[in-house]
């Protein structure tokens, strides 16, 4: 399990002009659609964006793939795109905390337990 996330927005990549795309589900799945404009946002299951169990049913045999959704930048993120770190716990936020500081960074580093399944 990836114990560390590096925090931005959809607001600090369009600022600093980065080329993106954004899927309605897993990127690996046949059919998944591909979208370049933020005017296409509600194409995103957002009510399985906020749920806590997504697992598929037998009434909606796709919930999985949507809950998959990507947001993904052109070739790379700057380091001045980034907003903060969440980790799983304390213990990783200590590390992530003291590999920031010895680089010279001051992002804030917190603890997001519930960003993690």
């Amino acid at each position: 399990m990836c114990e560390t996330r590096v925090i931005t927005d959809i607001e600090m990549i369009m600022s600093i002009g980065l080329g993106y795309v954004f899927s309605d589900g897993n990127c690996a799945s046949a059919f998944t659609e591909y979208f370049d404009s933020l005017d296409s946002l509600d194409m995103i299951d957002w009510q399985i964006m906020s749920a806590t169990m997504w697992n598929n049913t037998p009434t909606d045999g796709d919930r999985m793939r949507r809950r998959a959704a990507e947001f993904l930048v052109h070739k790379e993120l700057p380091w001045s795109a980034f907003r903060g770190v969440a980790t799983i716990d304390e213990d990783m936020a200590r590390q992530v905390s003291a590999v920031l500081v010895r680089a010279g960074s001051h992002l804030p580093v917190r603890v997001r337990r519930n960003w993690y399944y």
